[in-house]
């Protein structure tokens, strides 16, 4: 079910889907971030005719809602590759940190080595785990072992590195080496990553209620083949930091967001806003004489109204307290949605004018036009509308988005001969039609103006 809005819970559709022979389980993705719809897999044994169990729940509604479910294909390629230059040495070693991180981390989060070692404890001897024993011994592999010592004395009777240098050695071919017990360590904690804590690594993604999913471990990338070319320094350095770059976001293991730096973020103060909303709800009608538009009642004074609010409509404060509660943990989560950074829409041919002349922007169909003059000099619509729009100040979204527009500079039309060969640097080998003289049009047998009858 690809678009089910936030209204319909879970639970409603296990309920429906429940009647159904072969139903395994339900699960749900997260909300999308522009209208809050999700998608919803409904997982059925494959002895069941889901095509016929599809025909039937598309004739229910579900809270006015058409559930419109359609049939999820097999994964085509369950393991994807990734650049083979994470087989390199230095790569899979940093490849090794991060995961060690990682695993420490998830492992601490979910306390899963905790329930060991009590048990242990209980049980008595040695079966005490202290720790995860897939880490064991991890450190032989995360340490560097360089020749410090003899670097030090061969620098001090020789010369220092130039720009040059770096540059050629930054641009020097380089081997790709692979440490074969290094890998080994390596894709050991890979597959404890993937599996316990579902975490894709090389992705650098975490799926979220995978054992919920009709493939509960889907998709997994690994590391693709050495490439057969050549390359230098720079090229390995790059690809390091692009790929820590990507992994950013799951190696951010802040849950929150301290108050310091919420406060940059502007939280809402809970007092405050329910102070607000009593004199929101507090109306002066006359001389010792307020409304209380939650009930309807009056009062001589606005003291007697915030008691009334106070006892009767604690239901209305306490929404208030959980919006501000709500709020301010969405400030607080450092994983928080927000919008999609879309890159800025280019500006098209013209001028951009004051108040009162014409926006001309290029059009794009994630772009909203601005408000401002039409072709047609109507004031109040978007560029290139008509006076529909009339009333509407210059900084008013339009209430739909346009199709892409192929002239440019906010134009709905064609442009004028003139313009166009002016614009494209020439006349095109012909003279300007308004030099032309004006083609009259007239019956060839109608009398001349002057004959008289």
């Amino acid at each position: 079910m690809r678009s089910l809005p936030p209204f319909i819970n879970k639970q409603e559709i296990v309920n429906l889907c429940k009647e159904y022979e072969g139903f395994v389980r339900v699960a749900f993705s997260l909300q999308d971030q522009h209208r809050f719809l999700r998608r919803c897999w409904v997982t059925f044994n494959r002895d069941v005719n889901i095509k016929d169990i599809c025909w039937k729940l598309n004739k229910i509604r579900l809270r006015d809602s058409e559930l419109n479910p359609v049939v999820n294909r097999d994964l085509t390629r369950r393991v994807r590759a990734v650049s083979g230059i994470s087989q390199h040495a230095s790569c899979a070693r940093n490849d090794l940190r991060n995961i060690a991180r990682l695993i420490v981390h998830l492992d601490a989060k979910w306390k899963l080595w905790e329930n060991v070692k009590a048990k242990g404890e209980e049980e008595g001897g040695d079966k005490e785990v202290k720790e995860n024993p897939w880490l064991k011994n991890i450190s032989d592999y995360l340490v560097d072992e360089t020749s410090a010592e003899e670097e030090e004395l061969l620098g001090a009777n020789g010369e220092k590195k130039t720009e040059e240098s770096e540059k050629e050695e930054d641009s020097a071919a380089v081997a790709i080496t692979r440490d074969d017990e290094l890998i080994k360590v390596l894709d050991r904690l890979l597959y404890y990553l993937r599996i316990v804590h579902s975490v894709d690594y090389y992705n650098a993604s975490e799926y979220f209620c995978e054992d919920e999913m009709p493939n509960r471990c889907g998709i997994v990338h690994a590391r693709g083949p050495i490439p057969p070319n050549m390359l230098t320094k720079k090229n390995i350095d790059e690809f390091q930091k692009r790929f820590s770059q990507k992994l950013a976001l799951i190696l951010n293991f802040k849950e929150k967001l301290n108050e310091e730096e919420a406060k940059k973020l502007g939280p809402k103060d809970e007092k405050a806003e329910i102070e607000k909303f009593i004199a929101s709800n507090t109306q002066e009608l006359e001389k010792d004489k307020w409304l209380c538009p939650l009930s309807g009642k009056k009062f001589k004074g606005k003291e007697y109204i915030r008691k009334h609010i106070q006892n009767k409509h604690k239901d209305k404060i306490d929404a208030v307290r959980n919006e501000v509660k709500y709020f301010n943990n969405y400030l607080m989560d450092p994983r928080r949605p927000g919008p999609v950074e879309n890159q800025q829409p280019q500006s098209g041919r013209g001028n951009q004018q004051g108040s009162g002349g014409p926006v001309q922007i290029a059009a794009s169909p994630h772009y909203a036009m601005p408000m401002g003059r039409g072709p047609g000099g109507f004031p109040g619509g978007p560029t290139g509308m008509g006076s529909n729009y009339r009333g509407r100040t210059q900084f008013a979204s339009p209430q739909f988005q346009r199709p892409p527009n192929p002239y440019n500079g906010g134009r709905s039309y064609p442009p004028r001969r003139d313009q166009a060969a002016t614009r494209h640097g020439g006349g095109g080998g012909g003279s300007d039609y308004r030099s032309r003289a004006r083609i009259a049009y007239h019956d060839l047998d109608a009398p001349d103006a002057d004959d008289l009858f």
